[in-house]
């Protein structure tokens, strides 16, 4: 429903007050039953939208009369080549990048989990449930390696420069080099689906940072930078 406002009234509409609950909570899990969070994730509807055609959103709901659950979206997202991890990890990637055309409507970033400063192990007090993100700024500069200890997790490095957000997949262990750009942070997320819609439960990690044996690979996407600001 919120979706849908958005795209038949443009900038005429509420759903992005809504935006404020997931933008607070990344690290809640997609499906959790809490209050707000329904309306909040209009985004990951758009997010797919820019990938694949208004259309695939109406696929969506033409899958629901024959499946249920996660199947519903799994099929979904299969007939376009992806995942539902796959998805969910670009559609954080592009909360965080704001790279929406409403942004400028909301009223804040993604929360920030921490700030790592210096090599060794880092660990935050918040945890991570199901299909969720952490983000952590990096302000160690030159190449480092970042390495997750956690189950189903993975990291992704996320730099602004030149007008852009590049994505940097690293999985359980990369190198990311934060002096390369204006602003650099580690997005930790948790591929991990649920059993089932709302059974959700939150995973404790740490980040280990240290001197790189090897150099930064080409970033593999970016999103525009053209609303982005730091995560608070």
């Amino acid at each position: 429903a919120s979706w849908t406002e958005t795209v038949t009234v443009g900038a005429d509409q509420d759903a992005t007050d809504y935006v404020e609950f997931d933008y607070a909570s990344p690290g809640t899990c997609w499906t959790t039953n809490q209050s707000g969070f329904n309306y909040a994730q209009w985004t990951l509807l758009q997010s797919l939208a820019d990938s694949y055609g208004d259309r695939f959103i109406v696929r969506i709901w033409e899958n629901a009369v024959e499946y249920d659950g996660f199947e519903t979206m799994s099929r979904s997202l299969e007939s376009v080549g992806t995942t539902i991890p796959e998805a969910l990890k670009r559609w954080r990637v592009q909360n965080f990048a704001r790279d929406y055309d409403l942004a400028p409507h909301f009223t804040r970033t993604v929360d920030k989990a921490g700030t790592i400063n210096r090599d060794g192990q880092w660990a935050p007090r918040a945890r991570i449930e199901q299909l969720g993100a952490n983000y952590v700024s990096v302000n160690v500069r030159g190449p480092r390696t970042f390495s997750v200890r956690g189950d189903n997790l993975e990291l992704v490095g996320l730099g602004r420069r030149n007008g852009q957000i590049e994505v940097f997949p690293l999985g359980r262990s990369g190198v990311f080099d934060a002096s390369q750009f204006e602003d650099a942070t580690l997005m930790v997320f948790n591929n991990a689906v649920p059993h089932a819609p709302g059974e959700c439960s939150g995973q404790s990690y740490s980040i280990t940072t240290s001197a790189a044996t090897g150099a930064m690979s080409q970033p593999q996407y970016h999103f525009s930078a053209r609303h982005f600001a730091p995560p608070s």
